[in-house]
């Protein structure tokens, strides 16, 4: 599993192939957009071409409300795929697995505090639920439903 914060270098380089945009507008007028990045050729250091397809979904962070806190909420994705959770709220906040009541907290993902506007990656290779939440504020969850 490969995870980073987008404040801090890393090295894997993307080829994109595309970037896809949907939006709608809710019956309240509320516009929803889910920016999905499709990568071919995710590469390590060694700069080698892996040829393989690889998408990464966003998840939105928007403050403490519950199990509306990481939009969308939950998420489904493939096994490969990644997630990149952005802080779009003005608090401090994590994208930690587990719960905080469990004894795998951070054991399968821990981004650390993410200040206002910073990113945080992880790419699921199991298939699987993940349960998450903010450890700062810990009616913050969220749930990846990997396929």
């Amino acid at each position: 599993m490969k995870d980073y914060i987008s404040s801090q270098p890393f090295r894997c380089s993307f080829f994109l192939v595309a970037a896809l945009i949907s939006t709608g507008i809710t019956g309240s007028g509320l516009v929803l957009s889910t920016v999905v990045t499709i990568a071919y050729g995710v590469s390590s250091s060694s700069g080698q071409d892996s040829g393989s397809l690889a998408i990464v979904l966003d998840v939105s962070i928007v403050g403490i409300k519950k199990d509306k806190s990481f939009d969308p909420n939950p998420i489904e994705i493939n096994a490969g795929d990644s997630i990149t959770w952005t802080n779009d709220d003005n608090d401090i906040h994590t994208v930690t697995s587990g719960s905080d009541e469990g004894p795998s907290i951070g054991t399968e993902f821990d981004s650390g505090t993410v200040a206002s506007g910073q990113s945080f990656t992880h790419q699921f290779d199991k298939p699987g639920t993940y349960e998450y939440f903010c450890s700062f504020h810990d009616s913050m969850t969220g749930k990846v439903i990997v396929g």
